[in-house]
């Protein structure tokens, strides 16, 4: 295991060598390489991590994350705090702070939203962070769980690339725990590549051709290659767990007296279409009907998207631009209004 490590970590100096050659202040790390999943199954950055990340408009920025292992603000002292649950989506490496979700909330709402946001998590992660961190937390009050079309996609981590630490021990992060988390993701992607083949990227390349704005039958094609990510949505099995991990999410806030709201984030490919059927809307409207099930307000996001038809609201399919912040904000706010 050692010498594949030192393999793969040699070849990744290769490809990262002349970024850093050609600009010597930025970070040889990059952000995501800070994470890891610790022995409560909760998936953590580690405090006060800085590294690098690609910018919405293409450049790379340093991301920093704060001494309590989150991005943006942290948890204050007997003041009421909202909580942004959620992946890469919500950790939003792709703007500045200041243009971040729960930057922009906070000024709306006038008392604290905080990022936790963890690129690469599901909504198994989000249950495992809420019931094991969250719900410690006496200062909560309000908890977004924001939901992403490929959020129903769990990939296991192996007993032997997690952490045995909690949040409150790990105060550094060796080279050590950044090798392994990389040999992992490079045997994931490896696995990926070679069990499924590269069919399951063909989609990438037909969404920047824009084949899914021609026709309703190019939609569907493109979100069939796209199963193995923000595709997978439309398998109605996978609704499965959504219900009973809802369920107990809701449970749980219930008797901490936490209010548990349900926010869905699009994908571009349901938005940018000058059409919209009914079959493209099956996950908001399956996860509507399960989120009212159990009595849990539900924000959807897709309308108001398609309300900005034209403005730059993505850099990729799923990541927000600071516009797209900003109609999220204003949508979430006017959905909480008295």
């Amino acid at each position: 295991m050692f010498g594949c490590i030192l393999a793969f970590g040699l070849l990744e100096v290769l490809f990262r060598l002349p970024v850093w050659v050609d600009n010597p202040i930025f970070p040889f790390l990059k952000l995501n390489g800070y994470s890891f999943q610790d022995r409560d199954d909760v998936v953590r950055y580690a405090a006060n991590a800085s590294g690098g990340h690609l910018r919405w408009d293409g450049e790379e920025h340093l991301i920093h994350v704060n001494r309590q292992g989150f991005r943006g603000d942290l948890i204050p002292e007997n003041k009421p705090v909202s909580i942004l649950l959620g992946d890469s989506v919500i950790f939003n490496g792709g703007v500045v702070q200041e243009q971040a979700l729960d930057t922009l909330l906070t000024q709306a709402k006038g008392h604290r939203v905080l990022n936790f946001g963890v690129s690469g998590t599901s909504l198994y992660h989000y249950q495992q962070r809420f019931e094991h961190d969250i719900l410690g937390m006496e200062q909560v009050r309000r908890v977004y769980v924001c939901f992403y079309l490929n959020d129903l996609i769990r990939d296991p981590i192996p007993p032997f690339l997690r952490s045995n630490s909690q949040r409150d021990a790990h105060p550094s992060y060796g080279f050590h725990s950044y090798a392994i988390a990389h040999f992992g993701m490079l045997v994931k992607c490896a696995v990926v590549v070679y069990t499924t083949g590269a069919d399951s990227f063909e989609w990438v390349k037909k969404f920047h051709q824009g084949w899914h704005r021609e026709n309703i039958q190019q939609w569907k094609e493109v979100r069939e290659l796209a199963q193995d990510e923000w595709g997978s949505a439309w398998e109605a099995e996978r609704w499965v767990e959504f219900d009973e991990r809802i369920e107990l999410m809701s449970q749980m806030a219930q008797r901490q007296n936490i209010e548990l709201i349900l926010v869905l984030f699009p994908v571009e490919l349901q938005v940018s279409p000058e059409f919209l059927t009914d079959e493209m809307t099956f996950p908001q409207r399956t996860a509507s009907e399960i989120a009212s099930k159990w009595g849990v307000p539900v924000i959807d996001l897709l309308p108001a998207f398609r309300g900005h038809q034209g403005a730059s609201l993505f850099f990729d399919h799923c990541h927000l631009t600071p516009t797209g912040n900003q109609v999220a904000a204003s949508a979430i706010e006017a959905k909480l209004q008295p």
